[in-house]
């Protein structure tokens, strides 16, 4: 039930509350954009699919379940929190995985701060943490948790232009992330950094040796391997 609850923010569900508020849209190949890009998200980037099925329950509730509470609160994640609230008197918060950050920092001012909203879209913790963003969840943080650590205490150390310097780096890094799937670009970069994770359960499947030393020549251009920590290994090692 708790993973429910938590996962009704990821951003999937961004694309599902915009077909909701414009669903007179005359223009098919507008809709049809939705679809691919909600497609894209929960397969890649999102990783939603390695715990959530269309129509079935599996680690999470089912796509359909989700969609249709989140559709009954008309896409409002304020509205949903209340409603939660009242379920579940023991809720903690969500993971609020969006790019809008006026909705995020309602639901962190909801009830005077009642709820714990960890932020989930890694390019934007900084101007999150600039609203009142306490923590975050992120498929970056898996390999580059201290950078982000480092934007965190130069934001509060009021070092405002480091800071910026430090997460722009990181935002480099997620354009290259980005272009493979999440679960296998994680699991590789861990491998390059001295850490093998082994390969990924179905249906992920493990990058291919092309893809493999594709993303490190990727990672490698932006000075990712200077400024990441890794063991002492051959990180080309496949």
């Amino acid at each position: 039930m708790k993973n429910f609850f938590l996962l009704i923010a990821f951003c999937f569900l961004i694309s599902c509350k915009k077909d909701f508020t414009n669903s007179n849209d005359s223009k098919p190949e507008i809709a049809q954009s939705k679809v691919a890009l909600g497609k894209e998200i929960f397969e890649g980037k999102g990783n939603c699919a390695a715990c959530h099925q269309m129509n079935e329950k599996a680690i999470g509730p089912s796509i359909k379940t989700i969609a249709e509470i989140y559709q009954q609160k008309n896409g409002n994640l304020i509205d949903f929190l209340k409603y939660a609230g009242d379920l579940i008197p023991n809720l903690a918060g969500i993971k609020y995985t969006s790019a809008t950050i006026h909705e995020y920092q309602s639901c962190l001012e909801l009830e005077n701060g009642k709820f714990d909203v960890l932020f989930g879209f890694d390019e934007l913790l900084l101007p999150a943490l600039s609203i009142g963003a306490k923590g975050a969840i992120g498929s970056t943080y898996t390999f580059a948790a201290p950078h982000y650590l480092k934007t965190m205490a130069l934001y509060l150390q009021c070092e405002n232009e480091a800071a910026r310097k430090n997460h722009a780096f990181m935002v480099e890094v997620i354009r290259v992330f980005a272009r493979y799937p999440s679960v296998p670009a994680q699991k590789a970069i861990m491998k390059m950094l001295g850490f093998d994770m082994g390969p990924c359960r179905l249906p992920l499947v493990t990058l291919s040796k092309i893809q493999y030393d594709k993303l490190y020549s990727e990672l490698e251009a932006v000075s990712f391997f200077e400024k990441v920590p890794s063991i002492d290994i051959d990180r080309k090692e496949f």
